[in-house]
């Protein structure tokens, strides 16, 4: 099995690069993007029909950078920054454990500074050569397919924290015997909560957007199996599990096997 890429990397090509990728989030990075693809060409498909049709949004257009918009900017910068130079300064550290080194407090402050105010004066300059001296509201059209990538979002994010807090639940003298651990490792996940709670947020943002949820699930019929299999395979390749009900046939097979070797 090959928990991590530079594994697959190692023992197939011979190639030896330590990377901090492992398999099985790879696999579902992919389910995800993968499935996005394909609700796009479908919802694309429909509007065509007519099942879904385009939105309108007023959009506000000439505005210079709100403040709470430049320390937003500012704190996503400082966070990317605090541990994205800590990374390349320690690579191997990083490479060795990304779950622990990315939810631990280590970070470089240097880099965390910098970066935030590189990434707050960027979004101040970026709205001031567009700023008017009157803005004005304009009414945007939003197409179906053109929301795919804010649902990828939240699908993910919904997914993650449903399949987190249904796997505590379901092994919940686990989690009291570590809370904190349980809470922020990267493995345990059920499928059923990431399931319930990322088409829950979907269907409510659907719902926000004035999109037939109807049609849309319709047109999810499509990618969601694809993305499935996908992210299936990631378990079989990282040797996460997933292999069925024991075997015992195969077992004394393999008894017999070893036994005339």
């Amino acid at each position: 099995m090959y928990p991590t890429v530079s594994d697959f990397l190692r023992e197939v090509l011979h190639i030896n690069v330590p990377l901090p990728i492992q398999s099985y989030g790879l696999m579902v990075a992919l389910a995800f993007i993968s499935g996005a693809i394909i609700l796009s060409f479908e919802f694309k498909r429909k509007t065509r029909e007519g099942h879904l049709i385009p939105i309108y949004k007023q959009i506000k257009v000439g505005a210079p950078a709100t403040p709470v918009a430049i320390i937003l900017s500012f704190i996503i910068g400082f966070i990317i920054g605090f541990k994205l130079v800590e990374a390349v300064l320690f690579y191997n550290v990083f490479v060795d454990n990304p779950q622990e080194f990315i939810l631990s407090p280590r970070g470089n402050w240097l880099g965390g500074i910098l970066i935030g105010i590189a990434s707050g004066a960027y979004t101040w300059w970026d709205k001031h050569r567009k700023k008017l001296e009157k803005p004005t509201w304009e009414n945007k059209e939003i197409k179906p397919h053109q929301l795919t990538g804010n649902m990828l979002v939240i699908a993910g994010v919904g997914g993650i924290l449903g399949a987190k807090i249904f796997h505590n639940l379901e092994n919940f003298d686990a989690f009291m015997a570590d809370p904190m651990g349980e809470l922020i490792s990267f493995s345990g996940l059920t499928f059923l909560g990431g399931l319930i709670v990322g088409f829950t947020a979907v269907a409510y943002y659907l719902w926000k957007n004035n999109v037939s949820i109807l049609h849309a699930t319709d047109a999810g019929a499509v990618g969601i199996p694809l993305a499935y299999g996908i992210g299936r395979i990631g378990c079989q390749v990282s040797g996460d599990g997933c292999w069925g009900v024991y075997n015992a046939a195969y077992a004394i097979f393999k008894e017999i096997e070893n036994y005339n070797e």
